[in-house]
Order: structure tokens, then C-alpha cells, then sequence
């Protein structure tokens, strides 16, 4: 569809919706099952942790093997 159709049809929408004869089927509302989201969080939280720990430690490894040793 050619972007002037596009505005067009979003335009008789935006209408619709105003003068409330915008036809929607309304959804019951899902039940979020909230201990479930939040052990969810936690496992992306220590994914999160993890990762952050393996890029540091192989930086810390990369800038090591660049570094000359110290003299004493």
C-alpha cells in the first residue's frame, strides 16, 4: 500500500475512533502469574550478573597478556 493510501486509511481510523463507531472485539484480560514473572526477573538478573563478570574477567585477562611485567 502506497504511503498517501496508508495515511489515508490511518486518517478514517483516527476518525472512527473519535465518533466511537470503531468496531473492537475486546480480549478478557490474561492473569499474570506474578511469582512466576519474578523468578523470571531473578534468572535474567544473574544471566545479567554473569555475563558482566566473564566480559570482565576477559578483559582483565586480554589487558594482562598486553601489559609488559613490572621490574622490582
Amino acid at each position: 500500500m502506497p504511503p498517501k493510501q496508508r495515511g489515508e486509511e490511518l486518517k478514517k481510523i483516527i476518525k472512527s475512533v473519535r465518533d466511537g463507531t470503531f468496531e473492537y472485539d475486546s480480549k478478557e484480560p490474561v492473569k499474570t502469574d506474578w511469582a512466576q514473572y519474578d523468578q523470571a526477573q531473578i534468572y535474567e538478573m544473574v544471566n545479567y550478573l554473569n555475563n558482566i563478570r566473564d566480559l570482565v574477567n576477559l578483559a582483565c585477562k586480554r589487558i594482562k597478556e598486553r601489559t609488559p611485567p613490572r621490574k622490582r
